[in-house]
């Protein structure tokens, strides 16, 4: 009785993936696109979801709320009146910036499910804050899927004035690795991190007789209520609009996009933060190939930070390249963390010793200018803009290579935040990154250019914020 009980459970109780889940190899020809460019990158991801008869998974570090993400929500809301099963999952640190409970009501209405993984909405979340979702992933019916360093705003997609991202994506058609990536969203999607917005709820009247907050109170969600179904909605010019984006992104689709077949892919993401183990599947496929590597590699990410203690990875594996004359290339923003995360900025010691090191080593190592690599923009004001590297893109050897979004530093290879990494060998698609990574590296400077120049603030703020950072550090540390 006991063991027919037993065996009941086990059908009865759903299983969380195992670790194998997270890494998955095929070897079977896939059909791949890599999406250099911004508007192309989100004129696939339209036709991905307007292909959609079955189901759309979504999931994403942040969700802007502009022009091209009303164009995107439009779209999923469209296929979700259709019977198209669509779930949207953000990352809980942008739970206030993305969307608003205003924004869940009217997208639950109208059949589209949100979630948002480790949000910091309790005290226990605010002990998880150092631990975020980077992964950037779209499947569409368990059958193609999308994955890279952009998220869903205009200045991912180039169509900002100000401010913008030089990125990369990489699609794929194939039932396997699309089945395989869709079950890590899975893992994320029924996560006992993951929560849904709280419905919103107004109090009847007569319980809130003689409470001077009530009409306050109603306004203000009437207002929420407006504004989210404001961007829910495009306007007739917003639709004009989208009408001739459209026709200019399939045009840039088609000309400045790579289009081939995997030899071999690998897909590699980290699992969930309240798995029993997580394993460092990215961090493994990214150094386990640099490792590997015979003559070149070519590095394109946003952040190389390398701490000056010896025993860090990314150091010991970029030195290990180095001293078997193992040549690199490396494009990035700046060699110091972005992150917001105050204890990232103050930990990882980006000295000019460090400096001096790579130069001593002799790589070839360049930062991005912030001037604009292209010229065909879809607004004009956006070419004149400021852009900032956001692509990940590793070339092992002119024959493989890794595009996700991932970084160099202490944050991927700790696995304190989840990403996702995908792995293609062909000698063919490799060149073609190759060459749109020359063309980048044109509009950047070699590092030798920036040796002795870190900003004086930056000096006097380090040894400040040093003591601080590190016991803010140990203390999220210890609770992951």
């Amino acid at each position: 009785m006991r063991i027919a009980l037993f065996f009941l459970l086990l059908l009865i109780i759903p299983l969380k993936p195992s670790l194998a889940d997270y890494f998955f190899e095929s070897s079977a020809p896939n059909e791949v696109q890599i999406l250099h460019r911004g508007a192309a990158a989100l004129e696939k991801r339209l036709r991905m979801i307007e292909r959609a008869q079955r189901e759309i998974a979504l999931e994403h570090f942040s969700m802007a709320q502009d022009f091209s993400s009303k164009v995107l929500m439009n779209v999923l809301l469209k296929k979700a009146q259709e019977g198209v099963s669509v779930r949207l999952l953000l990352d809980g640190d942008f739970l206030e910036k993305s969307l608003s409970q205003g924004h869940a009501h009217l997208l639950r209405k109208r059949g589209v499910e949100l979630r948002y993984y480790n949000p910091l909405s309790s005290f226990r979340g605010i002990f998880r804050s150092g631990h975020r979702s980077h992964r950037k992933l779209l499947v569409v019916d368990a059958e193609e899927m999308i994955t890279g360093g952009r998220d869903i705003s205009d200045a991912h997609f180039e169509l900002d004035p100000r401010s913008n991202f030089i990125d990369r994506d990489i699609w794929v058609r194939s039932p396997e690795v699309a089945r395989a990536a869709l079950k890590t969203f899975e893992a994320y999607w029924d996560s006992t991190i993951t929560r849904a917005p709280r419905p919103l709820h107004i109090p009847p009247e007569d319980r809130m007789l003689g409470n001077p907050n009530y009409r306050k109170y109603v306004f203000d969600l009437r207002e929420m209520i407006r504004k989210a179904r404001d961007f829910l909605t495009l306007s007739d010019g917003e639709k004009e609009t989208l009408e001739d984006l459209r026709e200019f992104a399939g045009e840039q689709l088609e000309r400045e996009s790579l289009r081939g077949s995997c030899e071999k892919i690998t897909f590699a993401t980290d699992a969930p933060l309240d798995g029993p183990v997580r394993p460092r599947e990215v961090f493994k496929l990214l150094y386990k190939n640099i490792v590997s590597g015979q003559n070149r590699l070519y590095v394109e990410m946003a952040r190389v930070a390398v701490k000056g203690a010896k025993k860090d990875e990314v150091h010991r594996v970029l030195e290990k390249s180095v001293r078997r004359e193992m040549g690199a290339l490396i494009l990035a923003n700046d060699f110091y963390p972005t992150s917001a995360r105050l204890y990232d900025k103050a930990l990882e010691k980006v000295t000019d010793k460090m400096a001096r090191d790579w130069l001593r080593a002799k790589p070839n190592t360049f930062i991005y200018s912030g001037d604009s690599p292209y010229e065909d923009f879809f607004f004009q004001e956006t070419g004149s803009s400021r852009f900032s590297f956001n692509a990940r893109t590793v070339v092992f050897d002119n024959h493989s290579f890794l595009i996700g979004n991932y970084d160099m530093d202490s944050r991927t290879s700790l696995s304190r935040d989840s990403e996702i990494g995908i792995l293609c060998h062909d000698e063919e698609l490799a060149q073609g990154v190759l060459e749109d990574m020359e063309t980048r590296r044109k509009n950047s400077f070699s590092l030798e250019d920036r040796k002795g120049k870190r900003p004086l603030l930056k000096r006097i703020l380090y040894p400040i914020l040093y003591l601080p950072a590190f016991l803010l550090d140990s203390l999220v540390g210890s609770f992951f």
